[in-house]
């Protein structure tokens, strides 16, 4: 068999049984681009199981890396039988990612039955020789998938996830079964990083630093590189969804709560937290029982601190403070939250709203600049940032 076009090549043979079935495959060489030199090798004992080794000496993964962090919506239940299934094995000398990134000497296996994956490990190189490795276990009869690399920042461009950071140990932990309406959940923990000329964190600080005296507000306005000791950050993904809940991310100068959604359907973000300048100190309060969580906040994030807001379009949000919030210490600050309630992943027909315009009820206060999410009001006042 060959079949050969302007980003496709492939040839090779198949063979079929008695009965008109395919029982073996040989590609030498199989291209689905330009880039992209593998060798695939298939063949089933009949047993509804087949054996696939992948070999080659480059492939190009954005598709699979994309695949990896799909939130489209629910997956249609596979039809295939509880025996029937894959079993693949992959020796592949170098992965591209995104960003120039790639993987180098990538050995992993992977097992699917009924059309669900049951087992997954592997191993391989980021840039300058960090490992990461991956792999499926099951507790408590749930399909857990654990990652980890001492090299945060590239995995994360890699994947074309998050192209900011740098450095730092990640370990992330995912859910396959999912709970209620999500398909996956899961936490992401990144430990020593920095964070590299990102224009959202630094509206956020700018916004927030409008508050504090010139000389300092020069100084922090300015700062692109901002390092942090932690990352830790739960989520919830399903129905083309991704909630946050109670994201925190801890540095001696700088910290900060992240909670809400971002609608991958309807394009928009609904985010919001609280900002914490000079955290390591301000935050020394935080470990006196029922005391620090009055100075601190409920969810200790420092004596004082300023809400903020990220909503709209994924393309363009704007960020939004509440100039009051910094004044207000501790639980106080509550009064002033421009953070969504607690959510979850929502079915389609219930969340099909989502971004659109909602009428304001007339007893509730106006909130100056901020849109507001069906189903939300925001009291208080509230402070636009600048137009960029």
């Amino acid at each position: 068999m060959r079949i050969a076009k302007s980003d496709i090549a492939i040839e090779g043979e198949i063979e079929f049984d008695n009965k008109g079935r395919v029982k073996r495959f040989e590609f030498p060489s199989f291209s689905l681009d330009l880039v992209s030199r593998l060798s695939v090798t298939g063949k089933t004992a009949g047993d509804g199981v087949w054996k696939i080794a992948v070999n080659g000496k480059s492939y190009v993964g954005h598709t699979y890396f994309r695949s990896l962090f799909s939130v489209g919506d629910a997956q249609v239940q596979s039809t295939a039988a509880a025996g029937e299934g894959y079993d693949v094995t992959a020796n592949i000398e170098t992965v591209q990612g995104f960003d120039d990134i790639s993987l180098r000497g990538l050995k992993a296996n992977m097992s699917l039955r009924g059309g669900k994956l049951s087992a997954l490990s592997g191993r391989a190189e980021l840039p300058g020789g960090d490992p990461l490795a991956f792999e499926l276990s099951r507790e408590r009869g749930r399909r857990l998938i654990r990652v980890d690399t001492s090299d945060a920042g590239r995995a994360l461009k890699l994947v074309g996830v998050y192209p900011n950071m740098e450095g730092g140990r990640l370990q992330l932990e995912v859910d396959l079964d999912g709970s209620g309406a999500a398909e996956k959940t899961g936490t992401l923990w990144v430990n020593q990083f920095r964070v590299l000329g990102d224009p959202v964190v630094s509206e956020v600080v700018g916004s927030a630093d409008e508050s504090v005296p010139a000389i300092a507000r020069k100084q922090h306005v300015a700062r692109q590189v901002f390092d942090f000791d932690s990352l830790r950050a739960p989520f919830s993904v399903g129905h083309g969804q991704i909630v946050i809940q109670d994201a925190s991310i801890k540095g001696a100068l700088l910290g900060a709560t992240l909670r809400g959604k971002a609608d991958f359907n309807d394009k928009v973000v609904d985010l919001g937290g609280t900002y914490v300048l000079l955290q390591g100190l301000n935050n020394m309060l935080a470990p006196i029982p029922v005391l620090g969580e009055l100075l601190s906040g409920p969810r200790k994030e420092g004596v004082f601190g300023t809400n903020y807001a990220i909503r709209g379009p994924m393309a363009r949000p704007q960020v939004f403070v509440h100039p009051l919030s910094t004044l207000a210490p501790g639980i106080f600050r509550e009064i002033f939250q421009l953070a969504p309630d607690t959510q979850s992943v929502s079915p389609r027909d219930e969340n099909a709203g989502v971004g659109k315009p909602s009428a304001r009820s007339s007893s509730s206060p106006a909130a100056i600049g901020i849109p507001v999410a069906p189903g939300n009001t925001i009291g208080g006042w509230s402070s636009e940032t600048r137009p960029n």
